[in-house]
């Protein structure tokens, strides 16, 4: 798109995240990491660093993928090994919202809107923690934001955010 282009070439950023739709990257690695590498070297020509934001797994999986699970694992690979042929950063909220659903089955499913694919407020707050990591290198256990969430929901997903950064 010549309209985003021409922005990351003039908008003198410092950061420039990619995000895919939230099933491409799963469905069409070849093709997303294609997309990637073409606008990474734009970003990486502005001056600015590529963070690739990995999305998580639809709640009961779609009709290709029809576990969370396996969604989760082809997204995670997909953006994992894009951000490796970038040499680019990548804020894990994908991973970061598994290890929550294990951890905690019922609270990993409240991290989403009715819809079962969108971030509820709670899903928000998760990756807002894993990007404040990932941008700022702060560590997100010791935040006291809390979004208004219960103090040990918050903290639970602060504590997650912190060890799903690979340092």
């Amino acid at each position: 798109n010549q309209a985003t282009t021409e922005k990351i070439k003039t908008g003198n950023f410092d950061i420039v995240v990619l995000q895919d739709q939230s099933q491409t990257p799963a469905l069409f690695p070849d093709r997303f990491q294609k997309a990637a590498l073409g606008l990474d070297k734009i970003i990486d020509a502005s001056g600015a660093q590529t963070v690739f934001y990995q999305t998580w797994g639809r709640r009961d999986g779609t009709k290709n993928f029809p576990t969370y699970e396996a969604m989760q694992r082809a997204l995670s690979q997909s953006y994992a090994t894009t951000a490796k042929a970038c040499q680019a950063t990548l804020a894990p909220v994908g991973d970061t919202w598994s290890s929550l659903r294990k951890k905690n089955p019922k609270l990993g499913q409240e991290l989403y809107a009715k819809d079962g694919s969108h971030p509820s407020g709670k899903g928000a707050y998760l990756a807002a923690c894993v990007f404040y990591q990932t941008f700022f290198k702060g560590d997100p256990k010791t935040l006291t934001f809390t979004a208004n969430l219960p103090a040990p929901e918050a903290q639970l997903i602060r504590e997650l955010s912190s060890t799903t950064i690979k340092k």
